[in-house]
C-alpha cells in the first residue's frame, strides 16, 4: 500500500477532462475538484464571480483523476476513449459533445 503525502496531494493532483489535462496545484487558482454522493466526481472553474462546469463523472464526459501520474479514477467513457484512436476517438467526442449540447 503507498501511503500519499498529504503536503504533496494537492500539487500532484490532476485531471483530465476530453483529453484535457487541468493540474490542481498549477493552473489556476479557480478550479475545484468536488465529489457528491449525488453528483459524483466533478470539475469546476470559479473566476470572478462565475462558475462554471469543466467536466464530471456522469456528463458524457471522459474524466480521469490522477495523482503523481497514478490512475486513481477513471469513468466508462474514459475507459471506452482509451480503447480508440485516430478518427474513431474524434467521432466519438464529437458524438458526445452534441449530447451535451442538448441537454
Amino acid at each position: 500500500m503507498r501511503i500519499i503525502k498529504p503536503s504533496r496531494v494537492y500539487y500532484d493532483t490532476s485531471v483530465i477532462v476530453n483529453g484535457v489535462s487541468y493540474n490542481i496545484g498549477n493552473d489556476s487558482y479557480g478550479l475545484q475538484l468536488i465529489c457528491t454522493r449525488a453528483g459524483g466526481w466533478s470539475l469546476w472553474h470559479n473566476w470572478a464571480g462565475k462558475e462554471e462546469k469543466v467536466g464530471g463523472e456522469f456528463n458524457y464526459d471522459a474524466f480521469e483523476i490522477r495523482m503523481n501520474g497514478a490512475l486513481i479514477f477513471q469513468n466508462d467513457e474514459a475507459k471506452k476513449q482509451a480503447k480508440l484512436s485516430g478518427k474513431k476517438l474524434l467521432k466519438r467526442r464529437a458524438k458526445l459533445k452534441r449530447k451535451r449540447d442538448k441537454a
